[in-house]
């Protein structure tokens, strides 16, 4: 009699080598995961840095020492999508404004971000 499949020590045999696998690049698909939205959050709050530098130069007068700009200025202002900009690791928009100081050294603003 010919009985054709898989014995039960072979299909045991091809699960404890799947779990091997998975077993080993479980942890290298998680690290390329994280890695990928670092890359993200630090390439967007490039972007937004990059946009606050337009605003800064198209409202230089208006500007003074301590004034904030947020980011929904920037997006009022036609210079950011008026998109919800999304932090990858916490899943939450960024909201937050910058505050800019003069430095009197270059002859230009300065800004540091805060989290509302």
């Amino acid at each position: 009699m010919n009985k054709k499949g898989f014995t039960l020590i072979e299909l045991l045999a091809v699960i404890v080598i799947l779990a091997l696998i998975a077993i080993i690049a479980f942890p290298n698909v998680t690290k390329l995961i994280k890695g990928a939205k670092e890359d993200t959050n630090t390439v967007q709050f490039k972007v937004i840095k990059d946009t606050l530098k337009d605003y800064i130069a198209e409202h230089a007068t208006e500007l003074n020492d301590g004034d904030e700009v947020c980011i929904s200025d920037l997006k009022e202002d036609g210079l950011l999508e008026n998109k919800k900009i999304v932090n990858p690791d916490t899943k939450e928009e960024y909201k937050g404004c910058f505050t800019l100081t003069w430095d009197d050294t270059y002859n230009q603003f300065t800004y540091e971000y805060a989290e509302n």
